[in-house]
Parts: structure tokens; C-alpha cells; sequence
């Protein structure tokens, strides 16, 4: 085995305790640092989880992000969808094939530069649009794709390319920056400024559970994943649930076509979403919180672990919230390409 794919893994599974259920993240950890996952990368996680190396390898292949044998320095995918082609997709898909010198499926000569194809991204209301190196780029024009290929070049990250006013990546300003969210008028809940969310938690920890599921079942609130089930029931069956580990997942890795309505809340009204997820657990007696979050908008992630750092500052995550014996806490699980996360739907 590669003494260095030995020594990472073992840090990696150091890092997170050789806890299994965070497979999914060492796999981002070892790709991140070796720009695929090797199958001496594969066997070692496997042995220091206790897992067989096909369970691994499994998780690994069922994704489309991961990749297990090397590809390119700088890795393109570019979204291929009804709309990208309705707005210019084959001038962009020239455009990179020519400013990089690699073609699809494969890199260049160089090895600089890999290209490959991606279904819907999240980003329908600004397209053509692509992902290099885990930052996304859109409203694309061939012009573009020339110039961001150019600052490559010249030794510059994807990341230095898409916030060139060095925006701090937990603010407004740099998720805006890198993605605008177009909201243009708010709703009576949504997208509304300055709103006292301690004052909102405790007034759910201050009623009981079953007051809260009876609310939720009478407003007929739904889920929006297709099949519309009614999330008051949901809530009362996961109550009633035997077991006592519950956990509230909230899944944003939006992977229907022509979706991007999960960016936008998570971009402008992400502690509404948070507020959501104490709603339920407080509901259902849940502990645990995971926010599913699509690989293509990893340049939410830091942003939205801020959002959660906030909560957990003012009490309002974490253990006994606000003083009313409530433990619950959230973290982000970063997907890798598709939307199934194991939760009910």
C-alpha cells in the first residue's frame, strides 16, 4: 500500500473516530487530497471501519462526484439540461473544449484540465452553467469560459476566479457572489429580515409536542419532494416510532430537473430552515439534525455551518436549549451526487 494513501486515511479516520456513518466524508477528505479515491485508499478505509472493501467501494461507484482512478488538475463538469441548451450549451461546451485542450471524458494532454458531463445543477435560472473544482460558475458565455480558463492558467484557484473581491465565504455577500438567488419580493415568513429566532425557538420548546404536530397536521403542510405527503402525519408517525434515536433530516440536495427553490432558501433564509428542523425535533423527540447538502452547492457549506454556529451561540442548538431540557443539534453531510440519503420520503 502507498505509504501516503496509508498515512492520510489513517488521519482521516482519526478525525472522525472511525465513525462509519461518516464514510461519505472521508471519502470527500481522500479525494480532496488525492483528486480520486484508489482502491489502496478503498482498503484501507474499509479495514479501519470494520467494513468489507466491496461495501466501500459500493458507496464510492454509487456516486457520480466520486472518481477512483486520477482524471485532471481541474475538473469541469458542465450541466447538460433542457434548459442550458435552450441558452447557448453548445458555444459553451466548444468554448471549453477548445480553451482547455481536453474533450469530454477525458483530460488534456497535461493533465490540467478534465471536462465532463453533469445533469441539473441547481442553477436553471442562470444557465449554461458548470462546476470547476467544486465552485460552480453560471450565466456562461463562450467569452467567459475563455477568461476563467485564462486565470487558471495563470495560476489562480477556481475559488480566487469566482470571488474575486475575496468575499468571506460564511457571508451573504460571497454566496450572492457566486450564485445570486434573484429573490426579488418576500413572503409573509420568507425572506424576511430581522427576525427574533430566540424568541421563536422558545416558543416552541415552551408548547407541548403534540400541541405542535396538531398545528402542522391542520395547516396541511406537505412535503414538496412529488409525492406530497402530509408532514403532520409524518411527524406523528416518527413520534410514535419505536426506538429511542430519532433524527431530523432535512434533505436540500435538490436533484430533480429544473429545481433550485432548496438553494434559494438556503441562500436567504437559512435560519427559517434551521427554526423548521427545531420544530420537528422538539415534535417528534429527536436529538440529532443533518442537513443533506448537494455537492454542487458546497460553496454553501461554510456559510451555512456559520448560520448553525449562530443558533448554537445564542442556545439555541445544542443541549438543553434555552432551559427546556431540549438536546438537538445539527450538522452538514455533504452529498456526492445524488439526492438519496436514506431518509423517509
Amino acid at each position: 500500500m502507498d505509504r501516503f494513501v496509508e498515512r492520510l486515511v489513517g488521519e482521516v479516520l482519526e478525525r472522525h473516530g472511525s465513525d462509519r456513518t461518516r464514510l461519505m466524508d472521508m471519502l470527500w477528505e481522500v479525494q480532496h487530497a488525492r483528486g480520486h479515491i484508489s482502491e489502496d485508499a478503498i482498503a484501507a478505509l474499509a479495514k479501519g471501519l470494520g467494513m468489507s472493501e466491496p461495501d466501500v467501494a459500493e458507496t464510492v461507484t454509487f456516486y457520480h462526484f466520486f472518481r477512483t482512478a486520477p482524471f485532471a488538475q481541474h475538473v469541469i463538469y458542465l450541466a447538460d439540461t433542457v434548459i442550458a441548451r435552450m441558452k447557448g450549451y453548445d458555444a459553451v461546451r466548444a468554448a471549453l473544449i477548445e480553451a482547455t485542450g481536453a474533450n469530454f471524458g477525458v483530460h488534456d494532454a497535461t493533465g490540467q484540465f478534465g471536462l465532463d458531463d453533469a445533469p441539473c445543477i441547481g442553477l436553471s435560472d442562470q444557465e449554461p452553467a458548470m462546476l470547476l473544482d467544486d465552485v460552480v460558475f453560471s450565466n456562461l458565455t463562450p467569452e467567459k469560459v475563455f477568461e476563467i480558463v485564462a486565470q487558471l492558467r495563470a495560476g489562480k484557484s477556481a475559488e480566487e476566479v469566482a470571488n474575486p473581491e475575496a468575499f468571506d465565504k460564511t457571508s451573504v455577500a460571497y454566496v450572492d457572489a457566486v450564485a445570486e438567488a434573484k429573490i426579488r419580493k418576500s413572503g409573509p415568513v420568507l425572506f424576511q429580515p430581522g427576525r427574533d429566532y430566540a424568541a421563536l425557538v422558545r416558543s416552541i420548546v415552551e408548547r407541548k409536542p403534540e400541541e405542535i404536530i396538531a398545528e402542522v397536521d391542520a395547516s396541511d403542510i406537505r412535503g414538496r419532494g412529488g409525492a406530497g405527503f402530509p408532514a403532520g402525519l409524518k411527524w406523528r408517525l416518527a413520534r410514535a416510532a419505536e426506538g429511542q434515536e430519532r433524527y431530523i433530516i432535512c434533505n436540500a440536495d435538490e436533484g430533480e430537473p429544473g429545481t433550485f427553490k432548496d438553494r434559494a432558501l438556503l441562500t436567504h433564509s437559512a435560519k427559517d430552515v434551521l427554526l423548521g428542523m427545531i420544530a420537528a425535533a422538539h415534535s417528534v423527540g429527536a436529538r440529532h439534525g443533518i442537513v443533506y447538502l448537494r455537492a454542487e452547492y458546497w460553496y454553501l457549506k461554510a456559510f451555512l455551518e456559520a448560520q448553525i454556529d449562530a443558533f448554537r451561540a445564542e442556545n439555541l442548538l445544542g443541549r438543553n436549549i434555552l432551559g427546556s431540557g431540549l438536546d438537538f443539534d445539527i450538522r452538514i453531510q455533504m452529498g456526492a451526487g445524488a439526492y438519496v440519503c436514506g431518509d423517509e420520503t
